[in-house]
């Protein structure tokens, strides 16, 4: 069959206006006495795609005659309508009108009567029809009991049950064209994709209705988070209703909106992936997509005006509104209330913020589940721990723990054996002893009757084929002699992407082992004791425990003190553990990755509680960071917590609960502590900035040449490798770049005045001064955890600076000779001495260039998120001079992107230039590749643009980025994953 779409869509109409005019005629014959306009089928405005549903799936039903697809079409639209009118019917509170009841009967019998003209009454069509049905009446019963008129808890489950279910009908058309030809096979896929569409079709309904919703009292799944997050509940179910400008400003302070578009279009995306061979359906998709994008950047944009007009004030880092509290105990049991109201609205909705969402691509291995994939399993675990200390904080403690027990034990999986996964729905991801570990601490707390018939396979399974010698665990929990389907999909999954562990993994082999502890130390004694003794064994000499799935050293650190406090509780590791926290604890009283935070932190407290440490002075140091970063609703800020590593990429999973539950558990543990009194009225900690060293060791040089001995050359240099090289070999060992011999014998040849020139051109521009004030901008616009030396020095070698970490302490070292006239004079390249000359016009203006530039570097390499891969270089370049551009604004941009004006005036004018030449190389991990675009490359077959586009390119990434999300600070920008942040951005989507 071929067809034109306009003109079938003309003859629909045309047909639907007729039947319009038979159902009127109906009722002019039925109502004699009725007087005012009585059709209640909408007038014909912009058409919707519905009326022409089935032909956007032609593509894969060419066979089927024209004629039946109008009827389906005609039908389909038909029955749309009497949705439509039977949804008002139930709106109306007096009395329902009969001739709009009539009006419904009509529409249906009329569709109805379509149907049966294409299927007998023995056709299997009817099956599926009755199906939907199902969907649809069980979609609106769930709506209409649960969620209009009334605030409940509205689990995302609901949501997508409901909009999937309200536009059931839709799938009528699809299923009737397979089994008109015989392709059966095709109605699950596009079932599929058009419960993917649906979903995202309602969340952006919902988005566009919201203020409707909201005076109609329709509680959408949209309303239903705004309210629960901003704790409005108990005010909308009374009297004293929020009025449409208080929910605006909840859901602009929430990002609900964007959150609700986000969610949209990974629906859509997965519509388009089971829908791929149909072009029309999936320019539908585009379409609504579009639509999504829009709503969400018109969010955006709104959000943007009002925080520049400080019409909304954002809450974070904001103190507290106090009560009467008389006592320093008072405040603390007064923080924990409010955190704890904030984890318990997050419950009443199901916990939307935490659920960790991730997609994985289509490929060889992850073929047999959805792109999407969404984990709260692990997470709602950690959050019932929680709550089991809290319960003396909270009435109906014991009804909530319960149901969040009956949660987690329904995340069970059965497909395979080991029990719970990360991702339950992800089948190429097998059940993890990390998840046994941890439900296995959350059944044994909160005294589940069924524990050993819930566990006894898992930990079976466990102790058999997923253990070794050294009384460690493998994460992957897998039935080797499992032969089945599901189990060989994870076996190459684990060969492919996650690999085998090996019991290598510090942080999951401790709450393992935990868990097996809680549930039965005395039968499982030696395994455990041989575990604890490997896992002291891995704790790194300065004290702590490396983590492999979560962010930092802090988590690690804290859950293998746990056990090995349960077990040794003299063990020598545990005070090694206790002088690394303390050690490391920042000038603000906070612990962190880089610089302080506040899940570091209750990590932090929670270890030093459990050591029983007699330095109460971090402890309170540590708790009043917690009370100044504690927000007016109660929560933290969201940390990165964990890294989700597979092979060549890592992503970061963060979120404001799972902060909050870690500082709500570290404040309920600080509240049971022995000298509780005496800890929290300690005085206020020194918030006084770390401080600075700067050391001029090119003195040591000059005091070589000053010398008479230094006259001979041959004394010269053995006195620049005694004294100079020898003296600072600390700094010189760690950075593999330079060559000692050669730069003792370069830096003999050098003659004296030459060397005495640029000193006293450095000394002349007061260069240490310069040096304070920079790394003191850059320390207060994103702290560290240590605050970075600086080393300057004269040495003839191939950069202008370099940040590394030497003894534990990040160091900015910065080679003068960059500043010397006559080294670039000596300098052979045209091109790199263009490029010295462009950067080094005053040192003055440079150095703070060059330890912003490498201030930021340090950050990134801190985080361990510096990777050679080609979007990593673009990230690092648009963070570094992103950094650079809000730490000293008084800079043109150029200069933080080591360009000049022309060339970033010719980046501007051709944007589009520049991301199509970098957008092929965005997954290249060669390094001539990336050379190419981030430094002066000597190689490139033309000279008509310039060089270090990709710096360019990387800033515009970042920018974007920020003017999307609008994350408020830089913290928050180091915590996001590269991969995330480029592909986020809209700078490449041409």
């Amino acid at each position: 069959m071929n067809f034109k779409l306009d003109e079938e869509i003309n003859i629909i109409q045309k047909l639907l206006f007729n039947i319009e005019k038979e159902q009127e005629t109906f009722y002019k014959n039925l109502f004699l006495h009725r007087d005012e306009d009585i059709s209640f089928i909408e007038k014909k405005g912009e058409r919707t795609f519905y009326e022409y549903y089935p032909y956007l799936f032609y593509d894969e039903f060419r066979i089927v005659n024209q004629e039946k697809y109008r009827k389906l079409a005609l039908s389909g639209s038909l029955l749309l309508k009497n949705i439509l009118l039977n949804d008002k019917l139930m709106d109306f509170k007096d009395l329902i009108d009969p001739s709009r009841l009539f009006s419904s009967n009509f529409l249906y019998k009329k569709s109805l009567d379509l149907l049966y003209s294409i299927f007998t009454a023995s056709s299997v069509f009817w099956n599926y029809f009755e199906k939907y049905n199902k969907e649809f009446t069980n979609a609106v019963f769930l709506e209409r009991s649960k969620h209009f008129g009334i605030v409940s808890p509205y689990p995302y489950t609901d949501f997508e049950i409901i909009a999937r279910g309200k536009a059931a009908i839709s799938k009528n058309a699809t299923t009737a064209l397979a089994i008109l030809s015989n392709t059966p096979e095709k109605i699950e896929p596009l079932e599929t994709t058009q419960n993917y569409f649906n979903t995202a079709f309602q969340l952006y309904d919902d988005l566009l209705d919201w203020k409707e919703d909201y005076l109609n009292r329709n509680y959408s799944y949209l309303l239903t988070t705004v309210i629960y997050e901003n704790q409005l509940v108990e005010e909308v179910k009374s009297n004293n209703t929020p009025d449409l400008e208080t929910i605006s400003r909840a859901i602009y302070l929430s990002k609900a909106a964007e959150n609700q578009m986000d969610n949209a279009l990974l629906a859509l995306t997965e519509a388009a992936i089971y829908g791929k061979n149909c072009s029309l359906w999936l320019e539908n998709i585009k379409k609504i997509a579009l639509k999504c994008q829009q709503a969400k950047d018109s969010f955006v944009a709104t959000r943007s005006k009002l925080l520049s007009r400080k019409r909304i004030q954002r809450v974070q880092n904001t103190k507290i509104p106090k009560k009467s509290i008389n006592t320093p105990k008072e405040e603390l049991r007064y923080r924990i209330k409010y955190a704890l109201n904030y984890v318990l609205a997050q419950n009443g909705i199901n916990y939307p913020e935490m659920q960790h969402r991730m997609s994985f691509p289509r490929n060889d291995v992850f073929a047999s589940s959805n792109v999407q994939q969404t984990g709260i399993l692990f997470q709602r675990a950690l959050v019932t721990d929680t709550l089991l200390d809290a319960q003396l904080f909270f009435p109906n403690s014991v009804e909530i723990i319960k149901k969040e027990v009956e949660a987690i034990l329904s995340d069970k999986i059965h497909r395979v054996r080991g029990g719970w996964s990360y991702f339950p729905e992800l089948h190429e991801l097998s059940p993890d002893a990390d998840s046994l570990g941890q439900v296995l601490q959350v059944l044994v707390r909160s005294k589940n009757k069924n524990i050993e018939n819930i566990v006894a396979d898992p930990i079976s399974l466990l102790l058999s084929d997923c253990s070794y010698n050294d009384g460690t665990f493998e994460t992957w929990m897998v039935d080797s002699k499992d032969t089945s389907k599901d189990t060989l999909i994870i076996k190459k999954a684990i060969e492919k992407a996650w690999k085998l562990k090996k019991g290598k993994e510090n942080c999951v082999q401790a709450n393992i082992l935990y868990g097996l502890f809680l549930y039965d130390y005395k039968h499982l004694k030696e395994r455990i004791n041989r575990g604890i003794d490997t896992l002291e064994k891995r704790q790194d000499p300065t004290g702590y425990w490396e983590s492999t799935w979560y962010f930092g050293n802090y988590y690690g650190t804290y859950v293998s003190t746990r056990i090995i406090k349960k077990i040794k509780p003299n063990s020598n590791t545990l005070k090694k553990a206790e002088n690394f926290l303390i050690d490391t604890q920042n000038y603000d009283g906070g612990w962190g990755n880089v610089g302080s935070d506040p899940l570091n932190t209750a990590l932090a407290l929670l270890s030093l509680v459990l050591l029983d440490t007699q330095n109460l002075n971090s402890i309170s140091n540590g708790v009043k960071y917690l009370f100044a970063t504690q927000t007016q609703r109660g929560y933290w800020c969201k940390i990165e917590f964990i890294k989700m590593s597979m092979v060549d990429r890592t992503l970061n999973y963060k979120s404001k609960t799972i902060t909050t539950q870690f500082c709500l558990k570290a404040l309920v543990a600080i509240s049971s502590h022995s000298n509780i009194e005496k800890t929290l009225d300690l005085q206020d900690v020194n918030f006084a900035i770390p401080q600075i060293y700067v050391y001029p060791i090119y003195q040591d040089l000059k005091n070589i040449i000053s010398e008479k001995k230094g006259e001979n050359k041959n004394e010269r240099q053995k006195l620049i490798n005694l004294v100079y090289i020898t003296t600072n070999k600390n700094f010189i060992d760690t950075i593999s770049l330079i060559n000692k011999s050669a730069v003792a014998k370069k830096m003999t040849d050098y003659k004296k005045n030459e060397i005495v020139d640029l000193i006293r051109k450095v000394e002349h521009e007061d260069i240490l001064d310069i040096c304070k004030k920079s790394i003191r901008r850059c320390f207060e616009k994103l702290p560290m955890n240590k605050m970075p030396k600086i080393y300057l020095w004269i040495g003839d070698y191939s950069f202008l600076s370099e940040g590394v970490v030497i003894n534990g302490t990040p160091t900015i070292i910065i080679s003068l000779e960059f500043f010397s006239d006559i080294q670039l004079s000596k300098n052979k390249n045209n091109k790199q001495k263009y490029y010295k000359t462009r950067i080094i016009d005053e040192i003055k203006n440079s150095i703070p260039l060059i330890i912003a530039d490498q201030y930021a570097r340090l950050v990134l390499k801190q985080m361990g998120i510096l990777k050679n891969s080609f979007f990593d270089k673009l990230y690092e370049a648009g963070f570094t001079a992103y950094f650079s551009n809000v730490t000293f604004p008084e800079h043109s941009l150029s200069s933080h992107l080591f360009i000049t004006e022309a060339e970033l005036e010719w980046c501007r004018r051709n944007e589009w230039f520049v991301k199509r030449e970098l957008k092929p190389y965005l997954y290249s991990k060669k390094k001539d590749d990336v050379d190419r675009y981030f430094t002066i490359y000597k190689n490139k077959s033309s000279n008509w643009f310039p060089d270090r586009l990709g710096c360019f390119a990387g800033y515009r990434i970042i920018e974007e980025y920020l003017q999307n999300t609008y994350t408020s600070t830089l913290r928050d920008l180091v915590s996001e994953s590269p991969l995330e942040i480029v592909f986020t951005s809209d700078f490449f989507k041409i």
